[in-house]
C-alpha cells in the first residue's frame, strides 16, 4: 500500500508517527499491530482500519473474510455477550482437533 502510493518508508514513517524500524517491522510481517497502529496506517492512506486488515496492507497477508465478518458481528454486542462470545470462542480454540 505505500509502495502504490509512492512513498518510501521514511515518508511514510513520517506520514504515520511511526519509526522507519516500526515501518520495515510492519511490512516484514515480524510484528502484531495494535489498532493504533492500524489506524495511524488506515488515515495515512485514507482507509478505515478494516479495510487496512482485510486488504493485507500492513503485513501482506490478508485476513480471511470470515474472520472479519466475526469481528463485526462481535462489534454488534454488548459488554455481557462479548464476554460470552469470547469464552465461548477460547473454548473452541482449547479444543479444536491439532
Amino acid at each position: 500500500m505505500r509502495e502504490d502510493r509512492g512513498l518510501n518508508p521514511s515518508q511514510f514513517a513520517k506520514l504515520t508517527g511511526l519509526t522507519r524500524q516500526a515501518v520495515a517491522n510492519l511490512e516484514q510481517g515480524s510484528v502484531t499491530p495494535t489498532i493504533s497502529t492500524l489506524e495511524k496506517v488506515g488515515d495515512a492512506i485514507g482507509l478505515a482500519v478494516t479495510d487496512v486488515i482485510s486488504m493485507g496492507a500492513v503485513t501482506n497477508k490478508p485476513i480471511n473474510p470470515k474472520i472479519l465478518s466475526l469481528v463485526g458481528l462481535l462489534r454488534t454486542l454488548d459488554g455481557r455477550s462479548l464476554e460470552l462470545a469470547l469464552s465461548l470462542v477460547t473454548a473452541l480454540a482449547e479444543h479444536r482437533p491439532k
